[in-house]
């Protein structure tokens, strides 16, 4: 690993791991919403569910493939890291949160998107200030929201912290075109176990199951 734009760059990012790959399975991200109780069934008469926990447990599951022995070490290595449901790490959405508008220059401070509620609605909450972007090359940046503001009526301007992990990045040339802009969710292993799947002696892959921690990420 090379540094913070490398997929496999295993660095810290507020005192967590960051996942260390690249999303790249063939299935989507999938979200769920399993609950705690127990379905009373006689056969005869009314059903009853018994709501044990009160509220549903958001779970998003996705599919770490590993094509080569590099990251399938890499794989063996983070899940002896984060040990189980024990250790918090970062993990982007993996989807097109925020969307450029126009290129971000070479050690710009920030960057303009679509106008979407960000400022009045997703700004305050402090799990979404971190994002991941991803370039038309395969690297992962990660950046701070340090401020936001409505610029337009169609834009929004949001102010962005240099790179994470080492301060002699500055910001990258983000091409309009060609960059994903994703949340970067603070999440635990929803399982104490994580089954990985050989497919050959060079060639794996595992069911990642998270669980977000909202209130964890600081401000």
């Amino acid at each position: 690993p090379g540094g913070p734009g490398d997929p496999y760059w295993p660095g810290l990012y507020g005192g967590y791991h960051i996942i260390p790959v690249i999303h790249n399975a063939i299935e989507p991200v999938t979200d769920s919403m399993p609950r705690l109780g127990t379905l009373v069934d006689n056969g005869t008469g009314v059903r009853v569910f018994d709501d044990h926990a009160g509220m549903a447990l958001p779970v998003r599951s996705m599919l770490w493939t590993c094509i080569d022995r590099e990251s399938c070490f890499a794989l063996r290595a983070f899940l002896d890291q984060v040990k189980g449901r024990c250790v918090p790490f970062w993990v982007p959405t993996f989807a097109h949160d925020l969307r450029l508008v126009e290129t971000v220059a070479w050690g710009s401070a920030f960057i303009t998107v679509e106008r979407a509620g960000y400022v009045e609605e997703v700004w305050p909450h402090p799990n979404r200030k971190h994002i991941a972007v991803f370039t038309g090359g395969g690297n992962r940046f990660i950046h701070k929201i340090v401020y936001a503001r409505k610029l337009t009526a169609a834009a929004d301007q949001l102010g962005i912290s240099p790179l994470a992990g080492d301060s002699i990045y500055p910001v990258m040339d983000y091409a309009a075109t060609r960059t994903v802009i994703s949340y970067l969710t603070l999440c635990l292993l929803a399982n104490d176990m994580t089954r990985i799947r050989w497919i050959s002696t060079s060639q794996c892959e595992a069911t990642l199951n998270l669980v977000e921690l909202p209130l964890e990420v600081y401000s």
